[in-house]
């Protein structure tokens, strides 16, 4: 006898434990009634759900799979088995089941859903979205599928089509905080800051233990420089979830950007106790001990960052910039040359990789790496800037002007840009377009290295007497009083006839350009000898 007929209130009583989370006992209870009626599909439905319930999915895969066989049009077990499968990692097959459910149901939305949900998972986006829109076909108003196709439709950068399906999610679901959270994501990226603000906001209201949505929040107004609104905003989400690293991560970003550098190392090295291997973090205590000048400090994060993350394209580039910076050119390369291999639309790469290019002097591959660059991102003044160093080194003078102009169209403020225009036009012997450019610079950038000394020669070698007596006053004081760059020592020689003041310039160029480095080991004292031993020493040699 059909335990439908005799045991109907066991099983309504075995639906309630399940509904309530009482899965152990409605467990205990269906498997009881089994032992009586053993092939009752619905009983072994009812099984494979308490055991997917408990987490214990391949015994509910084995329940569904009886079900089945003692009912093969069973459309809501081959549904339950689909989710099984899924859970168990066996997607193919999730599939199946899923389309097998539909083939006997096609009006059975939750599958068509879940189906999307497989597609979705295996990166098959377009099966995916036909399987949410034949959801919606169904049920126009199931809030789920809306909310996976704005997922899908995020992935694959429509945020006009992902917007539109969160917002009917809210029309149909107002207090649907994760939906609030999500438009506010889609706004952000469509640089809509004030209303993924009130959407984060909506979130939190409806939910204020929601630390995502203080997070993202955090993330908007970091983006529009509301620092002090961001460090609340990721405060409020570590109250709520303190061992989550990413909003630890978020706070050193913060702090880095107010220039309050030991709680940035603070907040990094909290998101390290949670999350040792997080890349992304130890890439950025690198970037704050670069800014440090701790560079063997920054190395050996980057390289941190690299064990936790190989393909990590930042981390190579900032390393590359810190070996570029100890001298350590064919490192450096390497460094570049991976970042590049990971990312090959690394504009910042190709332009650091010319950087150490032009200081190893192969001016030509330099040039490649430069044009590489703003063949990705024509708009950037600092590669304009340096392309137009190198191109003077291949006496290219007419390219490097082309060169440097572009970089001041973009950047009209761009004061190194400026000054090295001024270098080529004194080059060519055009020195009223040259203190023209000089004096341009120096007006954007009072401190400008050498800008002082360029001004004088130029206006020297045109017979320029304007104001001379005051600049040469001014850069004898900056020597003096404040050990400035403010003249190369060559062209001071030519202006004042003061030794101590022209010690001082060279001291302060070598100290500069060529700082004390422990590469070469030590070089000990020479040890006396009875005969006098003269050394030839010259500037040309090198000649």
């Amino acid at each position: 006898m059909s335990p439908k007929e005799t045991e109907k209130s066991q099983i309504d009583s075995i639906i309630a434990l399940f509904s309530s989370g009482q899965l152990q006992d409605a467990l205990d209870s269906v498997e009881h009634l089994l032992k009586s009626f053993p092939e009752d599909p619905l009983l072994n439905n009812i099984a494979g759900a308490c055991y997917a319930g408990l987490g214990q999915f391949t015994s509910a895969a084995n329940f569904y799979n009886k079900a089945i066989s003692y009912k093969p049009d069973y459309a809501k077990a081959y549904y339950n088995l689909g989710g099984t499968l899924h859970e168990l990692g066996q997607l193919d097959d999730s599939i199946a089941s899923y389309k097998s459910s539909i083939e006997l149901d096609p009006n059975f939305a939750e599958a068509h859903n879940n189906l999307g949900n497989v597609y979705r998972e295996l990166g098959d986006l377009d099966y995916a979205v036909s399987s949410y829109q034949q959801a919606l076909g169904v049920n126009p108003i199931y809030v789920e599928s809306h909310f996976s196709l704005a997922f899908v439709f995020q992935e694959i950068g429509e945020l006009d089509s992902m917007i539109k399906h969160l917002e009917e999610a809210i029309r149909i679901k107002p207090d649907f905080a994760e939906a609030h959270n999500s438009l506010g994501i889609g706004f952000k990226e469509l640089g809509r800051f004030e209303d993924a603000i009130k959407s984060y906001e909506k979130a939190i209201s409806i939910n204020p233990n929601f630390a995502e949505a203080n997070n993202n929040l955090g993330n908007v107004y970091k983006e529009l420089g509301e620092l002090d609104r961001a460090l609340n905003s990721y405060n409020d989400a570590l109250a709520i979830n303190p061992d989550f690293p990413t909003f630890h991560n978020n706070l050193g970003n913060v702090y880095k950007e107010m220039g309050k550098l030991d709680d940035a190392l603070d907040s990094y090295n909290n998101a390290l106790n949670y999350n040792p291997d997080y890349a992304e973090t130890h890439n950025n205590i690198g970037l704050i001990f670069f800014e440090l000048k701790k560079l063997e400090k920054a190395i050996k994060s980057y390289k941190k960052a690299l064990i936790a993350n190989p393909g990590f394209a930042d981390a190579h580039n900032n390393l590359g910039v810190a070996l570029n910076k100890i001298g350590q050119f064919d490192e450096a390369i390497s460094s570049y040359e991976r970042a590049i291999s990971i990312k090959s639309n690394y504009a910042d790469a190709h332009n650091n990789l010319g950087v150490v290019l032009k200081k190893l002097g192969q001016f030509d591959d330099s040039v490649a790496s430069y044009e590489a660059a703003l063949a990705i991102n024509f708009d950037d003044a600092d590669t304009h800037n340096n392309l137009g160093i190198v191109l003077v080194e291949l006496e290219q003078l007419d390219d490097a002007i082309n060169s440097y102009n572009n970089a001041i169209k973009i950047n009209p403020n761009f004061a190194e840009a400026h000054n090295n225009l001024g270098h080529v036009l004194s080059q060519l012997n055009q020195y009223d377009k040259a203190i023209d450019a000089y004096e341009r610079g120096l007006q954007i950038k009072k401190d400008l290295e050498y800008i002082l000394g360029n001004i004088l020669s130029a206006k020297m070698n045109s017979c320029n007497w304007i104001n001379l007596s005051s600049l040469l006053k001014k850069a004898s004081d900056s020597l003096k009083d404040n050990n400035k760059k403010v003249i190369d020592p060559f062209s001071l020689m030519g202006l004042i006839d003061d030794p101590a003041l022209q010690r001082k310039a060279a001291e302060i160029r070598v100290i500069s350009d060529h700082p004390k480095s422990n590469v070469l080991s030590k070089i000990e004292g020479y040890p006396i000898h009875k005969k006098i031993r003269i050394g030839y020493f010259s500037g040309d040699f090198r000649e």
